[in-house]
């Protein structure tokens, strides 16, 4: 009896543990994704504001952490008292802020191209490496719409 339910403690910690790792790896992911896109140098630049860049770091870090943690444990967040019409103003000029900032350093990405292609010395098949990225993006989004539901 004992032994089952030591062996049941190790395979839920392992699983534990890896959910987390995983968790972690997709976080570290995504904000390494941000970081090499250089939204955050962008900003700085376009707003004249490379001494506070700090600033925006920490509000990158800590705006991903807190919602995560908010995501992860279900946590219901009653805005009522401070305003809810005030917060979902607030939160979507930051959302709609964010998702400008990321479009904008994906068209610089994508500007990159033409330098890349240069560089690996790749003469023919671009249509057909621009055809792949769409048929995954593609294939990415009818699995998470229709499997993941």
């Amino acid at each position: 009896m004992m032994y089952k339910t030591i062996v049941y403690f190790v395979k839920w910690l392992l699983v534990c543990i890896a959910g987390f790792s995983a968790g972690c790896l997709v976080a570290s992911g995504i904000f390494a994704f941000i970081t090499m896109i250089g939204i955050i140098p962008r900003l700085t630049v376009k707003t004249k504001t490379g001494d506070s860049s700090l600033w925006y770091e920490r509000g990158v870090i800590w705006g991903g952490t807190l919602g995560n943690v908010v995501y992860l444990f279900d946590l219901g967040i009653n805005l009522d008292p401070i305003g809810g019409t005030f917060c979902a103003v607030a939160f979507g000029m930051g959302a709609g802020i964010f998702v400008g900032c990321l479009a904008v350093a994906l068209a610089e990405v994508i500007k990159s191209f033409p330098i890349f292609t240069t560089r690996i010395n790749l003469r023919w098949g671009m249509p057909i490496v621009a055809l792949m990225l769409a048929i995954g993006k593609m294939l990415g989004s009818m699995y998470g719409l229709f499997k993941l539901r």
